[in-house]
């Protein structure tokens, strides 16, 4: 998976915004567990508000109901990805 820096996915991808997911939708729905190959990026958990940054190398588990905000452009390498039926052929 490619995003470019500056891509904020409650800003993206709701559908009141012209994204690909229902209206009433404002944070990630699904989980991702992947590797992350370059670039850096912050997860918020939008029911606790935790913080966590990921940067180049890190691997990691993220849970339903988070934000994403790509603070430079990403590559990532996901194992295990429900979100594909609503990412995977969009282009950003």
């Amino acid at each position: 998976m490619e995003v470019k820096k500056g891509f904020q996915w409650s800003k993206c991808m709701p559908a009141s915004v012209g994204g690909p997911v229902p209206d009433g939708v404002t944070s990630c729905p699904k989980t991702h567990f992947g590797y992350l190959t370059k670039g850096r990026m912050k997860i918020i958990m939008t029911e606790t508000g935790e913080e966590k940054v990921l940067n180049e190398g890190d691997v990691y588990y993220i849970e339903p109901n988070h934000d994403a905000i790509m603070m430079a452009d990403v590559t990532a390498v996901e194992f295990e990805s429900d979100a594909a039926e609503y990412y995977g052929k969009i282009e950003q």
